[in-house]
């Protein structure tokens, strides 16, 4: 459970007893495949793998956000953390992990 804010143009985090304006929720392998953009948000609503309570539009608008993001742009860890996680479970759903 992390709860984000947008000050001055940045994202951040705060503390976790922060009451949140929208609430997002997946499955860590639906995140990992939205960050890597291996699918999109909107597929994964539809078929019912991700949900958003409380502020829709606050949610629509993060959204658009991080779609917009350049990956190749963010910090080296982030980045390999992404990718990591993302090769772990293509593999644990492949059968070889």
């Amino acid at each position: 459970h992390w709860v984000f804010t947008l000050h001055s143009g940045r994202l951040q985090v705060l503390a976790s007893q922060t009451p949140p304006e929208v609430s997002i929720r997946a499955r860590v392998p639906e995140f990992i495949s939205l960050a890597v953009r291996r699918v999109d948000a909107d597929s994964l609503f539809f078929q019912q793998r991700l949900a958003i309570d409380g502020d829709v539009a606050l949610g629509l608008l993060l959204k658009n956000f991080l779609d917009a993001l350049d990956l190749d742009e963010l910090p080296w860890p982030a980045r390999f953390a992404m990718h990591a996680g993302d090769r772990l479970l293509s593999g644990v759903q492949h059968g070889s992990g």
